[in-house]
């Protein structure tokens, strides 16, 4: 679904449920996803918000791993193994991966839910800690004209894919004036941040254009200084004046999208691939 401002938000995306009869003792039916089940879904029983933390849990694993903990051939294989397999620490398959993270993901999957978080809050109040420790720089941008962002080099392992969005924002960067504000009527605090140019000459990895981007997007989203355009926004402005998926770029496609999103400053880059490390430039 699509707020009124244009951010994406997640409705449903598979959690398993189970429902009981009043009054009637036996195994409810389970309903959902098995990558994505609880223990006590998985058998029947009643569920709470801890059992939606497990699940959460879940898919935090697979955002700084890049896989599920749990896999089969069958639905029924993989749901078995929630409730008598241990999750594989997220640090051995990423070592980039911040150990009290690996510790909080741990503790949402935990089999026992009396020792997961026993409230979502807690659960926030301990990432809050974990990502104020990530180190960051102060941006600080122009209030005025339209920019361009260049000069940003960062490596991304496809094999260990987890960067903090915030670090990625955070990098120094030096800024290119792209047109007099003569040219158009734009707000100098308002960002947009365009697909990244894919290449790689493999068209299969275009989606890490639109990932990057996002990645950015959420992160100067977060700051007070500055508004920043929502991706869903940005990639239909994007279709509209004629930046394909694989994010190819000209100087007259920016100012169009830039025009169109009433941004006055535009972050783009491209990422090229070598010896299996996907290179992001922010140009």
């Amino acid at each position: 679904m699509v707020d009124r401002k244009g951010n994406a938000r997640i409705m449903d995306f598979g959690i398993a449920r189970s429902l009981r009869a009043e009054g009637i003792t036996e195994t409810g039916v389970v309903i959902g996803t098995a990558e994505y089940m609880s223990p006590e879904q998985v058998e029947g029983k009643e569920v709470d918000q801890r059992s939606d933390i497990y699940s959460l849990g879940i898919i935090i694993y697979e955002m700084v791993t890049g896989k599920v903990p749990f896999e089969g051939n069958a639905a029924l294989t993989i749901a078995l193994k929630h409730t008598t397999e241990k999750p594989k620490d997220p640090r051995e398959i990423n070592d980039h991966i911040p150990e009290d993270l690996s510790y909080v993901i741990l503790k949402c999957m935990h089999k026992n839910k009396e020792r997961r978080y026993q409230r979502v809050e807690e659960l926030l109040s301990d990432l809050d800690k974990i990502e104020k420790d990530i180190p960051t720089r102060e941006l600080v941008l122009p209030g005025r004209k339209p920019i361009i962002i260049k000069n940003i080099l960062s490596a991304l392992n496809l094999k260990k894919i987890f960067v903090p969005a915030l670090v990625l924002a955070g990098l120094v960067i030096t800024l290119l004036i792209l047109f007099s504000p003569r040219e158009l009527s734009v707000d100098p605090k308002q960002i947009v941040v365009a697909t990244f140019d894919n290449k790689t000459g493999d068209e299969l990895l275009n989606p890490y254009g639109r990932v990057a981007a996002d990645w950015i997007t959420q992160a100067l989203s977060r700051t007070d200084v500055v508004e920043v355009v929502p991706t869903t926004i940005v990639l239909q402005s994007s279709s509209e004046v004629g930046i394909n998926t694989s994010g190819l770029h000209s100087m007259a496609l920016l100012r169009a999208l830039a025009k169109k999103t009433e941004a006055g400053t535009v972050i783009w880059g491209s990422y090229s691939l070598k010896d299996e490390i996907l290179r992001f430039q922010i140009k």
